[in-house]
């Protein structure tokens, strides 16, 4: 994903990135392994701990911000989310789109379809791809614009 992320951005690293549900950061690690800088790691607590210890033993001199859900507001050149929104309730990943779509200029989904929503069915942007994932079968692989 990282290496997709580069590609796609031209190896602009002055980009803002947000990676929701970032689990333990392993995007953010490789994206700042290729010189990305400006990540910031969304997640809940008690994952976000778990992150933190990861990245400080890993990559001790990387300001990698953390926020939670709830304080997922600014603007970001791009929003990542990699196995999560369909897993979240419908509710919260409404909500979660909502906030991609003020918040982001690009929006990179990569989720499965087999539960009971899509992405494409509650976000609210402009889908320009959409194509079968390569790295895991049954995943989507879509990218959004701003309207």
């Amino acid at each position: 994903i990282a290496i997709r992320i580069t590609e796609a951005y031209w190896n602009n690293k002055d980009i803002t990135i947000c990676d929701i549900g970032s689990g333990l950061g392993y995007l953010p690690f490789y994206l700042r392994q290729l010189g990305f800088k400006n990540i910031t790691h969304i997640d809940i607590p008690t994952i976000t701990v778990a992150a933190k210890y990861f990245m400080h033993i890993n990559m001790p001199d990387f300001d990698l911000k953390y926020i939670s859900p709830q304080e997922f507001t600014g603007k970001f050149d791009l929003v990542v989310n990699f196995d999560g929104l369909t897993t979240f309730s419908k509710k919260d990943a409404e909500e979660y789109s909502n906030k991609i779509s003020k918040n982001a200029s690009h929006f990179l989904s990569i989720n499965r379809e087999i539960d009971s929503f899509r992405v494409c069915d509650i976000m609210n942007m402009k889908r320009i791809t959409r194509n079968p994932f390569w790295y895991r079968r049954g995943y989507i692989e879509e990218d959004y614009v701003r309207r």
